[in-house]
């Protein structure tokens, strides 16, 4: 399988990068329906994050840190949510790692479009699943943190990756712009100044040849 997709990775102070979006589902309802989607806001002071508001508790920060706001008041829970958009159509295979620093159990919910797909639960302290589902381009998987009795902190990252032919596909119509994280390593190793650039030649899904930035 290769990875097309990199919570991690590909963590940024944009919406929308990469397919990422970062936010949060509202109130204790627990209708986790896409339009109900909130966008986060970006701020950074002495670490980088997204919140509700300036002085509202964070949302996420990097690596997938994550802290979620309770107060008595039922209005003001909410479920932090990262946003995946595919730009693909095809089979992918979603791939999650989980853990909370509290005692009491939390879930992270995955919905396809609104669906649930896969259901984490922690403790233990570090939780890993995977799920294979079939996506159309433009369709939005979530990665739902479910409040609990308390507001609660932890940690998770997620990636997607698809099987070898459907990447080939992918590099052929020019969906995936980027060599495999293995060909970087090698044109790095080859060459030090190499900075990820660079004009690769595809035949039948395959590149051929690379002309170096």
């Amino acid at each position: 399988f290769h990875k097309i997709a990199d919570s991690k990775d590909e963590f940024s102070d944009k919406q929308g990068r990469n397919g990422w979006y970062y936010g949060y589902y509202p109130g204790r309802e627990m209708v986790l329906l896409p339009k109900y989607f909130v966008t986060a806001n970006f701020f950074r002071k002495k670490q980088v994050f997204w919140k509700k508001d300036q002085v509202g508790t964070w949302v996420f920060g990097k690596a997938g840190i994550f802290r979620e706001h309770m107060k008595s008041d039922d209005k003001h829970k909410y479920q932090a949510t990262r946003r995946w958009k595919s730009p693909i159509t095809g089979q992918v295979l979603i791939s999650v790692n989980f853990g909370t620093n509290d005692t009491e159990q939390q879930q992270l919910w995955v919905l396809h479009n609104g669906e649930k797909v896969l259901v984490l639960s922690s403790p233990p302290a570090k939780v890993k699943k995977t799920v294979s589902i079939s996506v159309a381009a433009g369709d939005l998987i979530d990665f739902v943190v479910v409040e609990g009795r308390k507001g609660h902190s932890g940690k998770f990252n997620c990636s997607i990756s698809v099987d070898e032919d459907t990447y080939r596909k992918l590099q052929f119509t020019g969906k995936i712009k980027t060599p495999s994280e293995n060909l970087h390593r090698a044109l790095k190793i080859l060459n030090p100044d190499y900075n990820g650039k660079g004009i690769f030649r595809v035949e039948k899904g395959k590149i051929v040849h690379v002309d170096l930035h």
